[in-house]
C-alpha cells in the first residue's frame, strides 16, 4: 500500500518484559523522522497490556512530535456513558474503508480459523470510513489514562494497605494536623481511600476526589458513607466550596510546573481563612513523574502561607501550611 514497514520482532504478550528494548528501537525509528511527523500509537487506556506499554513507550520517545493514540479494544468494552473514556478528546479522520479491509485481511492469524481472535462482529468496528484517534492531554502532567490503567491493573498500586512505610507515614500525617477535628476537608488524589478512611474519623464533611474511576469505586467500597468520594480532575474540575483542611498527599509531583501552579491557585482560593493545607510527598526521583516532591513543596512555600510543621526524612517531606501561623500550643493559649 506504499507504506514503509519496519518490523521489530518482539513477541506478542510480552511488551512489558521488553519495554527497554522496544523503547530503544522506537526511539531510533521515530528519531529518524522530521519533527513535524504525526505519530500514531495504541491508546494507553485500551485495556490491553501490550497496547498500554507500547503507548507509554511511544509517548516517551516522540520528542515533541504530534501524537495521537488509536483505540482497539475500546470498541469491545466501551460504553457511551463510560467515564473511563475521554470522549471529549476523540477525533475522527476520513479513510478509505476498502484499504482498511485489505489491511485487516492480511492478518490471517487474527481473523481466520475456527475460533478467530477478532470475531466478525468485532471486525465490523473497523470497516467504517472513519478512523478514530484520542488526542493525549498536554501541558498537565501525567494523563488520566495513566492512573486509570494503574488502578485497574493493581488493587493497591502503592502498597497503602501492606507497607509499614505507608502506615507510618500516614500516622505522621494525621499526628501533624493542628486541630483534633474539622468541619470540612478536601483530599486531592485519594486513590483507594486508605488515608481517606483515617481522615474521616476527624472530619465531619470530607470530600475526596481522584481522577481514576477505578480508584473512586474502590475508595467508596472502603469508606462507605463516612466521606463523599467523587471522580474529578483537580486541574480542570477542582471542587467548589471552602474547606478548613486541604490534603495533598503524594499527588503534587504528577502535575507539570504549570499544572501544579494552577492547582495551588485553586487550593488557595478554596482554603478557609484559618484553613490548613497539609502536603506530603516522596522525595526520590521517579522517571514517570514530571516533578519531585521537593519541587512541590518549594512551589507551595512561595504562596502566602506559613509553614507550621516541617518533617523531613530521606524518603519523604511532610509540611503543614496555614494562613494562621500560630503553633498548636499558641492557639491553645499555652505559649
Amino acid at each position: 500500500m506504499g507504506a514503509l514497514t519496519v518490523t521489530l520482532g518482539f513477541p506478542d504478550g510480552a511488551a512489558d518484559t521488553h519495554r527497554d528494548e522496544i523503547a530503544r528501537a522506537l526511539s531510533e525509528v521515530v528519531g529518524a523522522t522530521p519533527p513535524t511527523t504525526l505519530v500514531a500509537s495504541p491508546w494507553r487506556g485500551d485495556g490491553h497490556r501490550d497496547h498500554r506499554v507500547v503507548g507509554e513507550v511511544v509517548a516517551g520517545v516522540v520528542g515533541g512530535r504530534p501524537l495521537v493514540e488509536y483505540p482497539v479494544w475500546l470498541w469491545h468494552w466501551g460504553d457511551p456513558a463510560s467515564e473511563d473514556v475521554p470522549w471529549e478528546r476523540l477525533r475522527s479522520l476520513p479513510v478509505d474503508a476498502d484499504l482498511k479491509r485489505r489491511a485487516l485481511s492480511a492478518y490471517v492469524s487474527q481473523t481466520e480459523g475456527d475460533d478467530p481472535v477478532l470475531r466478525a462482529d468485532f471486525v465490523e468496528n473497523f470497516e467504517r470510513d472513519l478512523e478514530y484517534f484520542i488526542v493525549p492531554e498536554t501541558g498537565s502532567g501525567l494523563s488520566r489514562e495513566y492512573f486509570e490503567s494503574t488502578h485497574r491493573r493493581h488493587a493497591d498500586p502503592w502498597g497503602f494497605e501492606t507497607r509499614w512505610y505507608e502506615e507510618r507515614k500516614r500516622a505522621v500525617t494525621l499526628a501533624s494536623l493542628p486541630h483534633r477535628a474539622y468541619a470540612t476537608a478536601l483530599e486531592v488524589g485519594c486513590s483507594i481511600g486508605v488515608l481517606t478512611e483515617a481522615l474521616s474519623a476527624r472530619v465531619e464533611d470530607l470530600l475526596a476526589v481522584d481522577v481514576s474511576q477505578a480508584a473512586v469505586d474502590r475508595a467508596r467500597e472502603r469508606v462507605g458513607g463516612a466521606a463523599r468520594i467523587e471522580r474529578a480532575d483537580a486541574l480542570t474540575e477542582f471542587p467548589a466550596g471552602r474547606f478548613e483542611l486541604v490534603v495533598l498527599s503524594e499527588v503534587g509531583y504528577y502535575f507539570d510546573r504549570a499544572g501544579l501552579e494552577r492547582v495551588l491557585d485553586s487550593v488557595e482560593a478554596a482554603l478557609a481563612d484559618d484553613g490548613t493545607l497539609v502536603a506530603c510527598h516522596w522525595r526520590h526521583p521517579v522517571d514517570d513523574y514530571p516533578l519531585r516532591g521537593d519541587d512541590v513543596h518549594d512551589a507551595i512555600r512561595r504562596r502566602a502561607l506559613t509553614t507550621t510543621v516541617l518533617h523531613t526524612e530521606d524518603d519523604f517531606v511532610l509540611e503543614v501550611f496555614s494562613r494562621d501561623g500560630r503553633s498548636v500550643a499558641r492557639r491553645a493559649g499555652l505559649a
